[in-house]
């Protein structure tokens, strides 16, 4: 596939739309639907996943007696995380950061530094960067599930 093409199979920069009815800017977008995470092991790590996060099961997908994926909810009005089994795609993105979530605040951040030295999970420390501070959480296969809160910088910053 050309990288210019996008899936629709119009390239980058065409439109399918007559002249007299293109817009200059694109449709609206409401905001991230769901985030799918490969795993190796779908049951331990939605074990992990919920113990770490407290998140709740809204779906178990299971084929020949073996479950595929696992989605959960993030909350009223949040994204839902999903893991799915790809032990392949999984060893590729160990050490990549694949979701970012967002806390309210650094005092919210500190709070859970603290509940994950609780618990032992692999972390990093409170880092402060350019778009507000982070910890860096390594899941069961050493993907990096981030909490980061909301600050960005201003434009005087940048």
């Amino acid at each position: 596939m050309n990288p210019d093409t996008p899936l629709s199979g119009a390239p980058l920069g065409s439109s399918n739309e007559s002249a007299d009815t293109a817009s200059t800017d694109p449709p609206s977008l409401r905001g991230i639907h769901h985030v799918r995470i490969p795993v190796s092991d779908v049951t331990a790590s939605a074990d992990w996943y919920g113990e770490v996060f407290g998140l709740q099961v809204l779906l178990v997908e299971e084929e020949e007696n073996e479950v595929v994926g696992i989605v959960f909810s993030l909350g009223e009005g949040s994204p839902s995380v999903g893991l799915h089994l790809d032990p392949q795609r999984a060893a590729v993105l160990a050490g990549f950061c694949v979701v970012a979530i967002a806390v309210d605040s650094s005092e919210a951040l500190s709070g859970w530094d603290s509940w994950l030295n609780q618990i032992d999970a692999v972390h990093s420390p409170m880092v402060q960067g350019a778009l507000g501070w982070y910890i860096d959480i390594s899941g069961p296969d050493g993907l990096i599930i981030q909490l980061h809160t909301p600050e960005h910088p201003s434009v005087e910053d940048s």
